[in-house]
């Protein structure tokens, strides 16, 4: 139906300037900015982070925005005491952005970000020429988050990522590198793509009027790069596909993932097709074309696909009631509050499954000697908990933001929020 025009003119203020911080000598001795509210993600400033959520910026390389916005998000959510959330948001800067010296950078030739793709970065911000993935990056400040002597009490980890973010994350939860997150630690990492422009697919077919096929000569037209890569995986990998794993047992891990796909259930605009709408920037190449016209159907056609593809249910998919093409309603929803924040399994890998299941069995067991004490004890704890919880004080909780404020998002399920009024 059509939305009432109602404009919203600030949804997230930036009071003042606030800088971001250097995750050191990535490659040779040059460093990548990133934004956080608890110092240093590799020597954080508080122990007592029980859930971390990197959020990854679209195309605009808002970092700064994205980073609030999530913070915001974070005294939004139930799930855990704001003091214990910790956020990141790193940023993929450009030339056009003026990094400062020393600073890694990525070509600013593809308005959408080369580093959505895991490129490298450009051999020109560092004296050797030497390069990283943006994958690499994601890599390294997970690994970070996997330390228990860095993060003792953190229980999950949320990677977030819209539009080009989107991108990124989807297609780095297929391909990456830092292995076996959380297992054998009681702690969950979760990938959530919202609203990108595309998708990696795993084989060759698309969906055309409502059959999975591979397309044919003359559907095709000369669109011989459909399944190359970021579409797909025949071929033209960037240089971080180099390693121990091949396409195949990528595939195989990319069932095991936590991912969620957030759509918005307004994100349909394609100007081509829609003429007055705005999109923010839907790619509309033949290889994005032959995945859906618009986003929100390319989202649905995707996750119909892994479910073939894989012959049974894997992911999750939620869509967004009343919300297009923004990251600040899609993060502060409530289907999106419960994707970043809702602990997950500790871990989705096959092995470690088979040693939760052992160990779920063992607890049992062990609950089932000992429940007649714990209930004896349990009325005894219940009154000392009550006698003392407004004593007890909190250690190293970290400084809250002051540099940016944010107004709360009126989209609050609001089917009359004109959600071309804003920015991605």
């Amino acid at each position: 139906m059509d939305s009432i025009a109602v404009r919203v003119d600030i949804i997230v203020q930036k009071i003042g300037n606030f800088s971001p911080r250097r995750l050191p000598k990535v490659v040779d001795d040059a460093d990548f900015l990133y934004y956080s509210n608890v110092g240093d993600i590799e020597q954080p400033n508080s122990k007592d982070v029980r859930v971390a959520v990197i959020v990854v910026h679209g195309a605009a390389r808002n970092a700064d925005e994205y980073y609030c916005s999530m913070i915001k998000a974070s005294e939004l959510q139930t799930q855990f005491p704001v003091e214990s959330v910790a956020v990141f948001a790193p940023w993929f800067t450009e030339p056009q952005d003026s990094p400062p010296s020393g600073v890694i950078y990525w070509s600013g030739e593809d308005p959408n970000g080369v580093w959505r793709a895991g490129e490298e970065s450009e051999p020109s911000a560092t004296s050797s020429g030497a390069t990283i993935s943006s994958y690499s990056i994601l890599d390294r400040m997970l690994i970070a988050l996997n330390s228990t002597s860095r993060y003792p009490k953190l229980r999950h980890v949320a990677i977030v990522g819209h539009s080009s973010g989107g991108q990124t994350v989807q297609r780095y939860s297929l391909t990456q590198h830092a292995q076996h997150l959380g297992e054998g630690i009681g702690r969950s990492f979760r990938y959530i793509v919202a609203n990108p422009s595309s998708y990696c697919y795993l084989d060759a077919r698309r969906w055309i009027d409502g059959h999975l096929v591979i397309p044919t000569e003359e559907q095709l037209n000369g669109c011989y790069k459909y399944n190359m890569w970021e579409w797909g995986l025949a071929g033209d990998f960037p240089r971080y596909f180099v390693g121990d794993r091949s396409v195949s047992k990528m595939i195989h891990d990319y069932a095991t993932q936590d991912v969620v796909y957030l759509l918005g259930k307004n994100d349909t605009c394609n100007e081509d097709l829609k003429p007055g709408c705005q999109s923010h920037g839907l790619e509309k190449t033949c290889m994005d074309m032959f995945e859906g016209l618009f986003r929100l159907q390319r989202g649905q056609r995707y996750y119909a696909f892994l479910n073939k593809f894989y012959d049974w249910e894997i992911h999750n998919m939620s869509i967004v009631p009343n919300v297009g093409h923004d990251h600040t309603l899609m993060f502060q929803s409530k289907k999106g509050l419960e994707a970043i924040f809702t602990p997950g399994p500790a871990t989705r890998s096959g092995t470690s499954m088979l040693k939760k299941t052992a160990n779920i069995a063992l607890v049992v067991l062990a609950s089932c000697v000992f429940v007649a004490l714990l209930f004896g004890l349990y009325r005894n704890l219940q009154r000392s908990r009550s006698r003392t919880a407004n004593n007890i004080p909190r250690t190293n909780a970290y400084i809250p933001v002051t540099n940016c404020t944010i107004a709360q998002s009126p989209y609050m399920e609001n089917p009359a929020y004109d959600y071309n009024a804003r920015l991605i």
